[in-house]
């Protein structure tokens, strides 16, 4: 039978999903395993203009994305990885929770395996590790070390470097936490494509989840 390319190339895109299941199950949150880009309230307009650019590079460009909580910027990168996954690479997710147990095992297999992944999702994990020298010094070289290999990271954050001048409404962040951030700021600024997400709307696209 004749189709279009389109159908062709969702009909692959599914194929290989179906043999991937298991991996993706197991790096993907059940909540967000169901992403709707045609739903009203997500930013589908973002997510084209970020998917164009990361498959344009062959999903080898590093992205930054800053968007406010519920502006579905986890979900995007998620959906990021998943096209990584597709293209045979190996992921991986940082999610915050995890930073601490990184900055205790640092030199140990776990930094080695988050730094090797070919593409890696750090989810909101600034926040987590400016309050923190040294979490905030081995995210710093996490960063660094995979820039250096050439890796592909997918960095979210609820603010960018503009947010962090008066750290007041973050905590009392103090000008030793706003340093470590601007340092981490500038490697993301060197390495990253940025993706700004708008304000979310009343009726959050997450809440909706």
């Amino acid at each position: 039978f004749v189709s279009c390319d389109d159908c062709i190339e969702k009909w692959i895109e599914n194929d290989k999903m179906e043999k991937l299941a298991d991996l993706w199950k197991s790096i993907c949150p059940e909540r967000f395993v169901n992403t709707n880009i045609d739903h009203a309230e997500f930013p589908k307009g973002v997510y084209l203009a970020a998917k164009k650019t990361f498959l344009a590079s062959e999903c080898s460009q590093s992205m930054f994305l800053i968007g406010k909580t519920g502006s579905a910027k986890t979900r995007v990168g998620l959906l990021l990885l998943k096209r990584s996954l597709l293209a045979g690479k190996s992921i991986s997710v940082l999610w915050p929770e995890n930073l601490p147990k990184l900055s205790t095992s640092y030199n140990s297999d776990t930094f080695d395996r988050f730094a090797s992944y070919q593409v890696l999702l750090v989810d909101d994990a600034l926040m987590t590790a400016c309050r923190d020298a040294k979490q905030t010094e081995h995210l710093k070289q996490l960063i660094d070390v995979r820039m250096r290999h050439m890796k592909t990271t997918i960095f979210t954050s609820q603010v960018g470097q503009e947010a962090f001048k008066d750290g007041k409404q973050y905590g009392e962040l103090d000008s030793a936490d706003l340093e470590r951030v601007d340092a981490i700021m500038r490697r993301l600024r060197e390495e990253c494509q940025i993706v700004n997400f708008a304000e979310p709307t009343v009726s959050k696209f997450e809440e909706q989840f």
